[in-house]
C-alpha cells in the first residue's frame, strides 16, 4: 500500500514542482508574509487566547468555588515552495496565570510543539501532510481538533487529502501510544509513552455538491493494545440546506469490535444516532432557532459479555452537550449509561459583528442506573455573546446554568445545588 501511494503522488509532485508557479502575490495572507526569492513564500502563524472562567467546582455543593486566569500563546510559521510544498512549524504555550512557584521560574511545563509537518500539493487534487497535526473531520462529532481547551488536540501521523470539485476523500494513520519510549518517575507514573503500542486511523468520503444533500461516510479504527482492544467505528453523517435559510443533520454510528483482559473478554456493540435542524430567518439581524436530539446508547448489565456504551473517541465534545463540559469524557461521564440530550438553540445578530445565542439541554442517562434506578441527569442553559472587532480580534462571553436532578447527584456522589459557570476570553489570532 505505500510503495503504491508513493507511485502514485510523487510522479504528480515532480510535475507541479516543474509546471506549478509560485503562490500569487494577490492571496488573502499575502499582506502578512514576506516573499523569498520569487519560489518562497513565508506566512507567519501567531494566536494569543487569554481567558477567565470560574465555576462552583463541578460538585454541586456549596463553597467550592474555582476561578482562574490562564491563556493560549502559539506562534509558528508556514513556508510555501513553488506552490505545491509547504512546512508548518507552530510553538505553544498554555498556563494558568501564576502556576509557577515564584516569578523567576522557568520550568514552563506549557510548552510544547503545537504543529510540525510537511504538505505536498498536486494538481491532481492529492495532498499528503506528515508530521505533527490537527485533524477535524465535518462537525467534529468524532475526530476534532478540540480548540476550546488551552492546548488543542493534534496527532502524530499521515494524512492523505483528495479534492475534486465537490468530492472529498480523506485517509489518515496516527500513532497515539508508543511502548518503546516509555518513561516512568520513581513512583512509576507515566512520565511519556505508553504502556502498550496504540494506533488510530480513519478513511472518510464526502460529496458536497448538491446543497440539498451532502452525505459523508467515515470509518474510524482504534487499537489500544493496553487493553487488548480493537474497536471500529462507522457510519454516516449527513446535512444539507434544501430551503435558504433552512438546514438539517443527521448523523449514525455503530462501534464494534473486542475488548480483552487476561480473565475475560468482551465484544463490543454501540450506536450513536442525531438529528438537528435549523432555520434562519432572511433578515438583516439573522434571527433564528435550532432544535435537536441526540441518543449515545449506555450499558446496564456489565455482564453479558457485550459493551454497549459508545465512546465518542477524539470529539470536541464542548460544542453538542453543554458548554458547562460536564458530558465531554463519553462514557467515564454518564457512568457507561448512555446519554440523551433534548435541546435547542435561540440566535441572532443586532449588528454583523456581535452573534447572541442561548442553548438549553435536557440531558437523561439512555439507561437506568441498575442501583438507583434514576435516569434524569438535569438540565442546562448557556447565554453566549461574540463580538467580532475586526478580522483578526474578537472577545467572547458566556454565563451557564445547571440545575442537577437525582440522576446526577447519584452519578457523581456530589449534591443537588444549582451549577454555575461563566468565562470571558479576547482572542487574537493572524
Amino acid at each position: 500500500m505505500r510503495g503504491f501511494l508513493c507511485a502514485a503522488l510523487v510522479p504528480a509532485l515532480i510535475t507541479a514542482a516543474n509546471a506549478a508557479p509560485a503562490a500569487p502575490r494577490d492571496q488573502p495572507d499575502a499582506e502578512l508574509g514576506v516573499w523569498l526569492g520569487k519560489s518562497v513564500f513565508l506566512a507567519p502563524r501567531l494566536q494569543y487566547r487569554p481567558r477567565y472562567l470560574a465555576h462552583g467546582g463541578r460538585d454541586f455543593a456549596p463553597h467550592n468555588v474555582y476561578n482562574v486566569f490562564s491563556h493560549r500563546a502559539r506562534l509558528g510559521a508556514e513556508a510555501r515552495v513553488f506552490g505545491w510544498l509547504s512546512a508548518t512549524l507552530e510553538l505553544q504555550d498554555t498556563r494558568a496565570w501564576g502556576e509557577e512557584l515564584s516569578t523567576v521560574e522557568a520550568s514552563a511545563d506549557g510548552f510544547d510543539l503545537h504543529q510540525a509537518f510537511v504538505e505536498g500539493r498536486c494538481p491532481l487534487g492529492l495532498a499528503l501532510r506528515v508530521g505533527r497535526q490537527e485533524i477535524a473531520f465535518d462537525n467534529e462529532r468524532l475526530i476534532g481538533a478540540l480548540d476550546w481547551t488551552d492546548a488543542g488536540r493534534v496527532f502524530d501521523g499521515a494524512r492523505l487529502s483528495y479534492r475534486r470539485r465537490a468530492l472529498e476523500l480523506d485517509a489518515f494513520w496516527a500513532r497515539t501510544g508508543e511502548r518503546n519510549v516509555l518513561v516512568k518517575d520513581a513512583v512509576g507514573k507515566i512520565l511519556r509513552g505508553a504502556a502498550e503500542d496504540a494506533d488510530l486511523a480513519a478513511l472518510r468520503v464526502r460529496y458536497a455538491g448538491f446543497a440539498p444533500v451532502r452525505p459523508t461516510l467515515i470509518a474510524v479504527y482504534d487499537h489500544q493494545g493496553a487493553i487488548r482492544q480493537h474497536r471500529a467505528t462507522f457510519g454516516l453523517y449527513l446535512d444539507g440546506e434544501p430551503a435558504r435559510g433552512l438546514r438539517y443533520s443527521g448523523e449514525l454510528y455503530y462501534q464494534a469490535g473486542r475488548r480483552a483482559n487476561a480473565s475475560s473478554s468482551q465484544s463490543l456493540g454501540a450506536t450513536l444516532g442525531t438529528v438537528g435542524l435549523s432555520y434562519t430567518l432572511p433578515v438583516r439581524s439573522s434571527p433564528g432557532i435550532a432544535l435537536w436530539f441526540e441518543h449515545l446508547s449506555g450499558d446496564d448489565d456489565a455482564k453479558d459479555g457485550t459493551l454497549r456504551s459508545f465512546d465518542t473517541l477524539y470529539a470536541t465534545n464542548h460544542k453538542f452537550y453543554g458548554f458547562m463540559d460536564l458530558f465531554t469524557n463519553i462514557p467515564v461521564d454518564t457512568g457507561g449509561m448512555g446519554l440523551i440530550d433534548v435541546g435547542g438553540r435561540v440566535f441572532v445578530e443586532p449588528w454583523k459583528r456581535l452573534t447572541l445565542l442561548l442553548d438549553y439541554h435536557h440531558f437523561e442517562q439512555a439507561k437506568q442506573n441498575p442501583v438507583t434506578r434514576t435516569t434524569t441527569l438535569g438540565n442546562e442553559r448557556d447565554h453566549l455573546a461574540r463580538v467580532k472587532l475586526n478580522r483578526f480580534l474578537s472577545v467572547e462571553g458566556m454565563a451557564a446554568l445547571f440545575l442537577p436532578k437525582l440522576g446526577l447527584a447519584n452519578l457523581r456522589g456530589g449534591g443537588r445545588d444549582v451549577e454555575a459557570m461563566a468565562y470571558l476570553q479576547l482572542d487574537l489570532k493572524l
